[in-house]
């Protein structure tokens, strides 16, 4: 028979209850997030986020992870959710986790998060957005020419620089791509 822990008197414990009455007991969010942060060896937070309407338990791989406690019951990380009925476990006379099933969603979150691009595919978009740079500097090459004719190009390269499009780097470095 499963027993309750009485913790409002000090000459009781444990009281016994038979399982079909424990379907009236009730428990709140801040006891359900300690008990699931205690469970996973989390540091406890406590934290309610109004407007994701959650409760934060604690952090996993620099993530945050919640208490779902509007609408159904469940553990959130990003934009992934586990329903908790299918975390929590009665037996031997009291509840636990099922932490295995918990960590192997945890690892598949982190894993579906994950940047997917290859350094080859980073690589490129660096090329391309090197590009637009350039594109752009000769843009502003042509249009300072047209608009002061007869200047040089060190002068064309320093006013470049010090427009919002020269981006910190040496005039010497945009006078080399500007007219290409």
């Amino acid at each position: 028979m499963p027993q309750i822990v009485c913790d409002k008197r000090g000459d009781i414990n444990r009281v016994p209850v038979s399982a079909d009455r424990l379907a009236q007991w009730r428990t709140s969010a801040d006891i359900l997030g300690r008990f699931i942060a205690e469970g996973l060896s989390l540091r406890w937070r406590g934290q309610n986020e109004a407007e994701v309407g959650a409760l934060e338990i604690g952090r996993v791989a620099s993530k945050k992870l919640r208490l779902r406690i509007e609408g159904e019951s469940a553990l959130v990380t990003g934009r992934s959710a586990l329903a908790l009925p299918k975390v929590l476990v009665f037996g031997n006379g009291g509840f636990g986790l099922e932490q295995s099933r918990i960590r192997r969603w945890l690892d598949a979150t982190a894993a579906a998060e994950r940047p997917i691009a290859s350094s080859h595919i980073r690589r490129e978009v660096g090329k391309l957005d090197t590009r637009k740079k350039y594109k752009d500097w000769q843009k502003a090459y042509r249009s300072l020419r047209r608009e002061k004719p007869g200047m040089t190009d060190v002068w064309y390269s320093r006013q470049i620089a010090r427009s919002g499009l020269g981006g910190g780097h040496r005039p010497d470095t945009i006078r080399k791509n500007m007219k290409k």
